[in-house]
């Protein structure tokens, strides 16, 4: 009896490489060495402030405009309110913050304590949180600035609200738990105290006050907000808004620098005395 043996065709050997003394091209290319690209370098502007803070130092400007979102952080900085000369107020925030587009609000305590927050959006009366993900808070130790971005756990970015009593809140807040009863920041309706809570899902900030405060609320020792050049939809709103403000005051105060920069973002005016003047003689 024949047993038939199943027999593997034998594998084909790898030709083998000759040296015949002719380089191939994927010899020359394993012989050259490409040099090393140039990191491409990021030059850093220095930040351009219109007006002086009594606040913080360039450098802290500086480090806060790394955080910002591409926009405003390619723009100058514009000083749209200061309490120290404008009056701490909430009305006189009003009539300089709202409808200015994205701003950065810089709080100085009574104890020394400096802190703030940048909103991505223009401030508004709203009985609803507004703004995106870029709003952060940012606490100023010495030279540092630290930075506390969105953790995206829920859209309680910003908030501002006054006059009415059945508001959910009467101030101004960022972040919180949806209730309006604790905030990483908040400053309340008379812009003379505020809180600032820990661990909160918005931002995950610890208390701004530092970890030397013994405890979470503050009295206002003074407050600073810095605007930017407006964007297309900024300018339209706030072109109504001024209108509307002619109408009540009559005339632009040219002395008023402020308002002077918003007037001729707004297209509105070129040069505030020759606005006057021209105001004037029409009476």
């Amino acid at each position: 009896m024949w047993l038939l043996r199943r027999t593997t065709p034998d594998k084909k050997e790898e030709p083998k490489h000759v040296d015949n003394g002719v380089e191939t091209l994927k010899d020359k290319l394993a012989k050259m060495q490409l040099p090393e690209q140039p990191k491409p370098v990021i030059r850093q502007e220095p930040t351009k402030l219109i007006g002086v803070s009594n606040l913080i130092k360039e450098t802290h400007f500086d480090e806060l405009k790394k955080a910002l979102p591409l926009h405003p952080q390619t723009n100058d900085w514009h000083l749209l309110y200061d309490s120290a000369k404008m009056g701490l107020a909430i009305t006189s925030f009003c009539d300089r913050v709202l409808g200015r587009g994205p701003t950065v609000l810089i709080i100085k305590d009574t104890d020394g304590h400096i802190f703030g927050c940048f909103g991505s959006e223009s401030w508004k009366k709203s009985t609803k949180y507004y703004g995106n993900s870029s709003c952060f808070l940012f606490q100023i130790q010495g030279e540092k600035v630290n930075i506390f971005p969105a953790t995206q756990s829920n859209t309680n970015y910003m908030y501002f609200n006054m006059g009415n009593q059945y508001n959910p809140y009467n101030g101004l807040a960022m972040g919180g738990t949806g209730k309006f009863d604790y905030f990483p920041l908040a400053l309340d309706k008379n812009f003379s105290s505020g809180e600032s809570r820990g661990s909160l899902r918005t931002f995950g900030s610890p208390c701004l006050l530092g970890e030397d405060a013994l405890e979470d609320t503050f009295k206002i020792d003074c407050i600073e907000v810095w605007g930017f050049p407006l964007t297309e939809s900024d300018r339209i709103n706030l072109e109504y808004e001024q209108t509307t403000k002619e109408e009540k005051r009559g005339v632009l105060n040219s002395d008023d620098n402020a308002d002077l920069y918003f007037m001729q973002q707004a297209g509105r005016v070129g040069e505030g005395a020759n606005y006057k003047a021209e105001v004037d003689q029409k009476k």
